[in-house]
């Protein structure tokens, strides 16, 4: 199925078992049509502040926070996860609102020392949800993911591919959500 010019499937075996399977043990999505955002310079924590309901100037470097973006009159135009690396930002936000997202940040950064740049299809995402996912990556993955408190995340590489793992558990269940390189996807 289409979906905000990705092609995705609705489900695979059916929904039931497939929400029943992430509940008892886990399910893996691809959630590559999320949008991704980045933010680099001197006033993009001064834009983020601007553009988001949430505050974010007290977050540390590997939080997250979820926030909403909205227009002038307080109306909602996507809510979002903000997070902040050391040296830049990353706003991940709804796919269908990718394009008037990015739109809303570009007229609002005019003037600003703010570097903004679409990562979505540099990058691919996909969510790990469910009881045994915690368990299954803190054997496979280098770095203590098992230790992460939610809405925070931890960067590294995995054979010379760099990642970030987020945990904010979208879905209800425990797990990680990661971001990789695209060309990690096969076509």
């Amino acid at each position: 199925m289409a979906f905000a010019g990705w092609e995705m499937p609705l489900l695979y075996t059916g929904i039931i078992e497939e929400h029943l399977h992430t509940r008892r043990a886990g399910s893996i999505f691809d959630v590559s049509h999320m949008g991704r955002i980045e933010f680099r310079g001197a006033d993009a924590e001064k834009l983020l502040q601007l553009v988001c309901t949430r505050q974010l100037g007290d977050a540390q470097p590997g939080q997250s926070r979820y926030s909403h973006v909205c227009n002038e009159t307080g109306g909602i135009l996507d809510d979002v996860i903000v997070s902040r690396y050391a040296d830049h930002w990353l706003m991940v936000c709804n796919a269908s609102n990718r394009d008037r997202i990015l739109a809303w940040l570009r007229k609002h950064a005019g003037g600003q020392d703010v570097s903004i740049e679409d990562k979505t299809e540099a990058t691919l995402m996909v969510a790990l949800q469910g009881p045994a996912v915690m368990p299954f990556l803190g054997c496979k993955l280098p770095l203590p993911v098992a230790d992460l408190k939610r809405y925070r995340f931890l960067s590294g590489g995995y054979m010379g591919i760099p990642y970030t793992v987020f945990r904010s558990g979208y879905t209800g269940e425990d797990g990680v959500e990661v971001i990789l390189p695209a060309e990690m996807a096969p076509c």
